[in-house]
């Protein structure tokens, strides 16, 4: 082992090796052979001889030291180096497991992007998916078209009622009933007309086994919705 220490005291500077005296042992800084600005990482490399080094493989250990390695990574990096460990029992080995160590952690950079470009991919597919089927038309059973006509209708009435209001603050007593009059006159069908984007914004009551139905399917449908007049008394 002395003579390992020595060697290795030749091949690193000073700040990216350290001799251990309890227990006996050496650290290292390792990085990867190919580091990322995006996703810097580092670790110290562990080493503790056992009885009988080198004809027994080493403790080892790895702490993270710039970034952080999941536990996973870091359990497939120490099974990666026990193997290579005893396959170099008899020769020293710290210098071998120290560019093992940079090699697999240029793996671990190379995983993590195939990862994200991965879950970038999916997040892009399931929103072209999203889209297409937004423009497939908005599909709808008996069901939820019920609650989508309730909706409608109370959206309907809410706003025309807000617009009734406010035209009515700057109008005579004489335009003002000019001006209901005209309001009651507006059948569904017109209201829908002019509203037709508040169809898009009931998605969300749709259900998965719904029936594709075009948009004009239900406009008759809307016809049907009083308008203001009808509710007056005759």
């Amino acid at each position: 082992m002395e003579e390992e220490l020595e060697v290795l005291t030749v091949i690193f500077d000073e700040a990216d090796f350290q001799v251990k005296h309890d227990p006996p042992g050496f650290l290292m800084r390792v990085s990867p052979e190919e580091p990322s600005d995006s996703d810097p990482l580092e670790v110290d490399l562990d080493l503790t001889p056992q009885d009988g080094y080198p004809t027994t493989i080493p403790l080892i250990e790895i702490s993270d030291r710039i970034g952080k390695l999941d536990d996973f990574e870091k359990e497939l990096l120490i099974n990666k180096l026990t193997t290579i460990a005893n396959e170099s029992v008899g020769d020293a080995m710290g210098y071998t497991l120290y560019t093992e160590l940079r090699q697999e952690l240029g793996r671990v950079l190379i995983d993590r992007e195939s990862a994200r470009k991965k879950r970038e991919e999916d997040e892009l597919r399931a929103a072209e998916e999203q889209e297409k089927n937004r423009a497939k038309g908005t599909p709808v059973n008996k069901e939820t078209f019920m609650i989508w006509r309730t909706k409608f209708n109370e959206t309907i009435k809410l706003q025309q009622k807000k617009i009734e209001d406010e035209k009515l603050k700057s109008l005579t007593p004489k335009e003002r009933d000019e001006f209901k009059n005209r309001l009651n006159k507006f059948t569904g069908r017109q209201l829908f007309e002019s509203n037709k984007a508040l169809v898009n914004s009931d998605a969300s009551l749709l259900e998965p086994d719904a029936e594709e139905i075009d948009l004009s399917s239900f406009e008759k449908a809307l016809d049907d919705i009083p308008s203001n007049g009808d509710n007056q008394e005759t």
